[in-house]
């Protein structure tokens, strides 16, 4: 019985040691850039399905939430982009057109075409709603 007892212990530490090291290793693995302004650091941009563009379900709504000229970006509250597999949050986009951001401002809501280039998402098409 002695025995047995000596044998659970050592395995529970093993067990125990393990653990703390998995944790550890995951912990470390986690991105250390804060992106909770944006709302997608946890997301695998990588992950993502590829995108087939034409499709009327490629088009989400949103709300501009800032415009930025000089960098071709704009941040949009939006909706669930569905063929993307991406939920629903706030984030900023690129445009593949400066263009696209002429006469858009805060608060505007918008249609937008969203797609994944290079390990990036990029808008294509932007549209108030009036």
């Amino acid at each position: 019985m002695n025995t047995l007892l000596k044998l659970v212990r050592t395995v529970l530490a093993s067990v125990t040691v393990a653990g703390v090291a998995l944790a550890a290793a995951g912990a470390a693995a986690q991105p250390t850039t804060d992106h909770s302004t944006m709302g997608h650091g946890h997301m695998d941009h990588g992950k993502m399905a590829a995108t087939k563009p034409g499709h009327a379900s490629d088009i989400t709504e949103g709300e501009v939430r800032k415009v930025n000229q000089e960098t071709g970006k704009v941040t949009i509250q939006h909706g669930d982009i569905r063929h993307l597999g991406m939920p629903a949050m706030t984030m900023a986009f690129s445009v593949n057109t400066p263009g696209l951001l002429d006469g858009v401002q805060t608060s505007d809501k918008v249609k937008f075409k969203v797609i994944k280039e290079n390990d990036r998402l990029v808008i294509t098409e932007l549209q108030r709603i009036k």
